[in-house]
């Protein structure tokens, strides 16, 4: 490759790299800011589920959202990026997992998605939007790791 088709794939690479961040943190602030702003109904979603105990449930309910607005705003502003990630990929698992008990139980419930387009009742696309938000982060996280952790890009 010449020096210029290098410096075009590294200058796409970065886009692209922009974009899914651009992406993620907007998905995780849209998510977050419906649950800040009535976090009983997301504390209710949460109950949904039947994973947590009441006072577990209303430890996530206060903490998941004002996580999911930090980790957007950080992905949004390039701001540790690579911790912001790891945060993201740990909250999505979380989600995926917990969609996919519901799912295997046949529970009928509110997904606590927040602000997100498709939320709602608990499906196999909500499913589905958790794992592509986990392997996107995933690829961005593994994609920066070569970067300063605290670095803003």
């Amino acid at each position: 490759m010449t020096p210029k088709t290098n410096t075009m794939l590294s200058h796409a690479s970065t886009a692209i790299r922009w974009l899914a961040r651009f992406g993620i943190g907007t998905a995780l602030i849209l998510s977050s800011l419906p649950k800040i702003y009535a976090p009983l109904d997301f504390l209710s979603a949460i109950y949904g589920y039947q994973l947590t105990s009441p006072q577990s449930g209303l430890l996530v309910a206060v903490v998941v959202p004002w996580l999911e607005l930090v980790c957007g705003v950080f992905l949004l502003l390039g701001i540790w990026v690579p911790g912001a990630l790891l945060a993201t990929i740990a909250l999505f698992c979380t989600f995926a997992t917990a969609i996919t008990t519901a799912l295997l139980r046949g529970l009928s419930i509110d997904c606590g998605c927040g602000g997100l387009p498709g939320g709602g009742t608990v499906a196999w696309t909500t499913l589905f939007r958790a794992l592509l938000f986990l392997a996107i982060s995933t690829a961005l996280l593994l994609t920066s790791a070569h970067r300063s952790r605290f670095k803003v890009h």
